[in-house]
């Protein structure tokens, strides 16, 4: 159930980031999915730190995994 919701909330988050590869008429999603997308990287650098324990987290695990 863990990997459901976080699958989920990362489908939640990257999805608007499609906007930008709209094929339709207006120019302003493309821009829209752009400017999410540049949101989220300067979320991801303003908490470098907690991203780092959670790699660091999911390395243990798949470690765990394969038997290391």
């Amino acid at each position: 159930m863990k990997d459901m919701v976080k699958f989920l909330t990362y489908f939640i988050l990257l999805v608007p980031c499609f906007l930008m590869f709209n094929e339709g008429t207006g120019w302003w999603l493309n821009l829209l999915g752009v400017a999410y997308f540049f949101c989220l990287i300067a979320v991801a650098m303003g908490n470098e730190d907690t991203l780092k324990k959670w790699l660091n987290a999911i390395e243990r695990y798949e470690d765990k995994l394969n038997g290391r």
